[in-house]
């Protein structure tokens, strides 16, 4: 690359779209063939250009090193200066193969030339990519400060595609991108996807990265699925410090078996839908006790885990046909998750997360006209049918009365809870958090109780799930959920 190139970069008058390209494979004459290649080459993708934020460069380069049977490349940017391409030696130190002036890590082409030119000058038999930066689960990952873009997950598939794919796509921090919307999406563009249901970070893989080297190095036959088993028991028993180990979740998925899942909830979402005003009450008390995700490191992605929702939904369901539906859907989902670990806080999960939103404020119409997933399952439209759902304050005609009710619920500022006063006794109320400690108890004597989201001290809560558990002369105590928004 000569240095007059490098200045028309430098001033701008090639196009970032163009220019990694131009770049990357300029150097393929420069680059010996090899006659054996190595089993694996390990891509890097590191956007750490995304503000005051964590750059994994040193720590990634210290645990690591190729060896006979691994290569590996890492394409770096960050908020401070050029994005750079290196290669990393056995010492641990780091080639520089080019400075590439700025680069948009969030284009789709910057991903497809980064795959292209290992490919190209450093093949392999097999390829692990990993990208490091936020993650939004469907919304994508890659945020790109300095270019003020981020990778959409369509922009996602089109880079992998038009790069040939890779075996393993590991999510090394982006939060949320166990999701079954990615999933969906990467199917031909990776056999196996690794990645969070909930918060992440690179704090889940510091530390063990070595372990990933020896991997694939030492079992060179074993397959990608066998691979990604590997790395996340890695995963689960690494015991580098993590402040949020108990909201840990990790899993590998075979992305063509998300093909299955897809299906089958298809003629789920196909049936709720149809029949919404018989199912509305059991899909938003499926809802009420789904495991929230992105509660613990990310608020405010109502995520919930869907192999705990459809068992809920079974649960709460007198309609034979949704009950076969949402079980052929879990048994897809177990199929589809190679491996999966999670810490306390998860218990129950398995390894693929769902957008569900609890007020349209919260939706985005995006969602239905970027992605495969909404293209091909009606969830978007059942997402609709919920959000406009008015919850019941009376029993349906035939049911139980409902003489214990918050609304609204979920909410945000304040809900207001009342029940039927039994007779001059007066009733309590007590308040517990998940797990298990009691915030606040109120006493009434007419019926209604207004909860301001605080403890007994004044205390604002975090959002989450909050126990009310009621008691009143004669009866046996009654609880009920609510869900406090942020």
């Amino acid at each position: 690359m000569t240095t007059s190139k490098l200045r028309e970069i430098a001033a701008g008058s090639i196009r970032p779209a163009v220019l990694l390209a131009t770049l990357l494979f300029a150097l393929v004459a420069n680059t010996p063939a090899t006659a054996d290649p190595p089993e694996w080459t390990w891509l890097f993708y590191d956007d750490a250009d995304f503000g005051p934020a964590y750059d994994p460069l040193n720590s990634f380069a210290n645990e690591t090193a190729p060896t006979q049977q691994l290569q590996i490349l890492i394409l770096h940017d960050d908020a401070y200066g050029p994005a750079n391409l290196y290669r990393l030696e056995a010492d641990h130190s780091l080639t520089l193969l080019e400075e590439l002036g700025e680069v948009d890590m969030g284009a789709a082409a910057t991903l497809r030339d980064f795959i292209t030119y290992g490919k190209t000058n450093y093949p392999a038999n097999r390829y692990l990519l990993s990208m490091y930066d936020h993650g939004y689960a469907w919304r994508g990952a890659c945020w790109d400060n300095s270019a003020g873009s981020h990778m959409t997950m369509d922009e996602m598939q089109q880079g992998l595609q038009q790069g040939g794919g890779v075996d393993i796509l590991a999510f090394t921090a982006p939060c949320t991108m166990g999701a079954i919307e990615v999933l969906y999406e990467l199917r031909g563009c990776a056999e196996i996807v690794i990645g969070s249901e909930d918060g992440s970070g690179y704090g889940r893989w510091r530390g063990m990265m070595d372990e990933v080297c020896e991997i694939l190095t030492v079992f060179t036959t074993f397959s990608n699925r066998t691979v990604s088993e590997w790395i996340i028991e890695a995963i689960r028993v690494n015991d580098d410090f993590d402040p949020f180990i108990e909201y840990l979740t990790m899993s590998a998925v075979n992305t063509e078996a998300t093909t299955l899942i897809a299906q089958t909830l298809a003629a789920l979402t196909n049936h709720l839908v149809q029949y919404f005003d018989q199912c509305a009450n059991d899909i938003y008390a499926a809802r009420m006790n789904g495991h929230e995700m992105g509660m613990g490191l990310v608020e405010e992605y109502y995520l919930v885990d869907l192999y705990n929702w459809l068992g809920n939904l079974i649960a709460e369901s007198r309609d034979p046909l949704v009950d076969d539906f949402a079980a052929q859907a879990r048994n897809a989902i177990v199929q589809a998750v190679v491996a999966e670990c999670h810490g306390y806080m998860h218990d129950g999960v398995r390894g693929i997360n769902i957008f569900f939103p609890w007020n349209a404020d919260d939706y985005a119409y995006s969602y239905e006209t970027t992605l495969d997933f909404t293209n091909d399952v009606a969830w978007a439209d059942l997402l609709q049918e919920f959000l406009n759902f008015n919850v019941p304050t009376a029993a349906p005609p035939g049911g139980p009365e409902l003489d214990f009710v918050a609304s609204p619920n979920p909410f945000r500022q304040s809900t207001t809870i009342t029940f039927k006063a039994n007779g001059a006794a007066g009733s309590s109320l007590d308040l517990y958090d998940v797990q298990g400690r009691r915030i606040r108890s109120f006493a009434s004597s007419d019926g209604r109780i207004v909860w301001d989201g605080k403890d007994a001290s004044g205390a604002a809560q975090p959002a989450g799930i909050y126990l009310a558990q009621l008691h009143r002369a004669g009866l046996p105590p009654e609880r009920y959920k609510l869900l406090l928004l942020r």
